[in-house]
């Protein structure tokens, strides 16, 4: 069913009403708000360090939490995604990292859970985001490599110091460093073992994390 519909109605006002989709006869049902044709554009602007993985974008219900939409990512269709986006071919900025222009079209207002996602050695980026009923600019994001905590596109032993740090409780991390220095795949816990593993990495003698 579009969104846009209701029992093949058309809204005529905002209004609350229990979605239903299915899929291979699996019925799914989530509380969604509505307002007729004030479907909105959203952009924003990707920083990385290369250019030779393609970005993807994605739009998630907000109730759903982090770990579901892992979940999701890992599958080939991902079957809860609500829009995907597209993006600009990558062009280099002045301090040496790709920049690219994202976009979501006709996304209905309201609070979505914003994913920007590359394969392999990347860290998924999830943030909250709301859409108003006015076209806008979501700002800027990065997507950095598992160890690279300090996001300067390299592991290196200052990464190794940074997770070992609050490995240990003398400091914290923001969220997005917390998930690049949790390269065990703890569920975003650093450890020692953490801080170990980037420091081999960077001494050359393992392998870079995955």
């Amino acid at each position: 069913i579009p969104l846009e519909y209701v029992d093949d109605e058309i809204l005529t006002d905002v209004n609350n009403y229990d979605l239903m989709s299915s899929k291979d006869n699996m019925i799914t049902a989530s509380s969604v708000t509505y307002f007729e044709d004030s479907a909105m554009d959203c952009s924003g602007t990707l920083t990385s360090w290369e250019a030779d993985t393609e970005a993807t974008y994605y739009l998630y219900d907000d109730s759903l939490t982090d770990e579901e939409i892992r979940a999701d990512l890992a599958q080939s269709d991902h079957e809860f995604a609500l829009y995907t986006g597209t993006g600009s071919e990558p062009s280099i900025g002045t301090d040496g990292r790709y920049e690219q222009q994202f976009s979501f079209c006709d996304i209905l207002p309201g609070t979505y859970k914003l994913v920007i996602y590359k394969t392999d050695k990347y860290v998924p980026q999830v943030l909250t985001v709301t859409v108003e009923q006015t076209s806008q600019n979501l700002g800027s994001f990065c997507l950095q490599m598992l160890g690279d905590v300090n996001g300067d596109g390299k592991v290196t032993t200052i990464d190794a110091a940074l997770a070992n740090s609050c490995a240990r409780g003398a400091s914290d991390l923001e969220a997005y460093a917390l998930a690049c220095a949790d390269v065990s795949g703890n569920d975003g816990k650093v450890t020692v073992i953490d801080a170990a593993l980037i420091n081999a990495h960077a001494r050359g003698v393992y392998r870079e994390p995955s």
